[in-house]
């Protein structure tokens, strides 16, 4: 009875690790999903804000940051969004498995991007609205 009693608390301390750390959550994986839908319809948006102020102040080859300037920040980003943001990635986060301290982890990296991402946006708008 002892035996018994001992494998079926190990086999729920199992199951509650399976559970906790392995199992993927469905409103976890569609949050995520969601903000990355967000974060590539946000990265596009300020790509074109950037090519739109680079075209109609002349920028290109002006600093956006400290030293990088318009153009090569937009070549940046365009690689970047192939590489992180791209439709490839997405269909990635439906078919693999992820545990729930992944999806979390690549959720507060999205949600960084998508801040970053507002942050430039507005800096654009505002650039915009002076000309």
């Amino acid at each position: 009875m002892e035996l018994f009693i001992g494998i079926f608390g190990l086999l729920i301390a199992l199951a509650t690790f399976y559970y906790s750390f392995f199992k993927k959550s469905d409103d976890e994986l569609n949050h995520l999903k969601a903000i990355f839908r967000a974060t590539q319809t946000l990265s596009i948006s300020v790509q074109e804000s950037i090519e739109e102020y680079a075209n109609k102040s002349d920028s290109w080859d002006k600093l956006m940051f400290s030293d990088v300037t318009f153009r090569d920040y937009l070549i940046h980003m365009k690689d970047s969004y192939k590489e992180n943001l791209s439709e490839g990635v997405y269909t990635k986060l439906s078919t693999m498995k992820f545990s729930k301290a992944n999806i979390q982890s690549m959720t507060n990296s999205i949600e960084q991007q998508f801040s970053e991402l507002q942050k430039i946006k507005a800096g654009i708008k505002i650039k915009l609205n002076q000309l």
